[in-house]
């Protein structure tokens, strides 16, 4: 029998910048359930099964889209979130694409 791999983590930053940007905390989706809220400036880390994984970040109405995520066993995933800097056009053209995320590293 083989053993059970360990699991991964995923360590996620919400960045204070822009200025500008909005203030609330984030609520962050892992493979479509609400795992909990980043607050801004903060970091939060979440273990995963190795494998594929969907993250999304939500605020108000808008969100950044589904945004693949491969964990590792063992291994740290690390990614920063932040809004896009504010303009009534980019609310309205991304509100699907407010939130940026970023791979860290």
């Amino acid at each position: 029998m083989t053993p059970p791999l360990p699991p991964g983590r995923l360590t996620l930053t919400h960045l204070r910048r822009p200025m500008g940007g909005l203030i609330a905390s984030y609520r962050v989706y892992l493979d479509g359930h609400r795992v909990g809220r980043l607050g801004r400036g903060k970091t939060k880390s979440y273990e995963l099964t190795p494998g594929s994984h969907t993250l999304k970040i939500k605020i108000l109405y808008c969100d950044s889209g589904d945004f693949p995520v491969r964990v590792a066993p063992g291994k740290e995933t690390a990614l920063t979130c932040r809004a896009r800097p504010y303009s009534r056009t980019a609310v309205l053209t991304h509100r699907h694409e407010w939130i940026l995320i970023d791979r860290q590293g």
